[in-house]
């Protein structure tokens, strides 16, 4: 990817960096080797119009795998639309907008790390990210303080894992995108 930006640096704008458990739990610096190309909803003509050499590495390396999987109804429509990141999880996007960054924690680890995040990544289904605004705590402690819920087990269930949390606040999770929203009750309305 580097050399194919340094070449063409216009396609920077649709290379974001992927973030997933791995980073999170396993790198000091939690960067990441991975990479996301992403032209939201845009049709197949319009990114290859400006963006043909991210289009070719997509025809090659994405279209591939997506026709050959098992024929059920989200594999054929992934399929259909082979260009575009399979989700773009609109309701965390509508979450963090305005946002400069977000915290997240592996859903799947023995050890609880909470780190924050730019906005401008790539989250992985394994990580749980938090959009947490307007408060006067630090939105590291809330969310730090909801590790000390019940449940020992490594994959920790999202409702299980903040039942305990001593902080007011309420929890939402979206059907669509499994995306967790935190809105804090305040501690006047306990």
């Amino acid at each position: 990817m580097h050399s194919l930006v340094q070449e063409y640096p216009h396609c920077q704008e649709r290379i974001r960096p992927f973030v997933g458990g791995t980073e999170i739990n396993s790198r000091p610096d939690q960067g990441t080797d991975r990479h996301v190309i992403g032209f939201g909803r845009m049709t197949l003509e319009d990114a290859e119009a400006r963006w043909p050499h991210l289009v070719a590495i997509l025809r090659e390396k994405v279209k591939p795998d997506r026709e050959s999987r098992p024929k059920n109804e989200q594999s054929l429509a992934l399929a259909k639309r082979w260009w575009q990141w399979h989700t773009d999880r609109p309701t965390l996007q509508a979450a963090s907008a305005g946002m400069e960054r977000v915290i997240v924690g592996s859903a799947v680890t023995a050890h609880f790390c909470f780190a924050f995040q730019s906005t401008s990544r790539v989250f992985s289904h394994s990580l749980n990210v938090f959009a947490l605004i307007r408060t006067r705590l630090s939105p590291h402690c809330i969310v730090d303080s909801m590790k000390h819920g019940s449940g020992s087990s490594r994959r920790r269930s999202k409702i299980g894992c903040v039942t305990q949390s001593p902080i007011p606040w309420k929890l939402f999770l979206s059907p669509k995108d499994g995306v967790l929203i935190v809105i804090l009750s305040g501690w006047t309305k306990l």
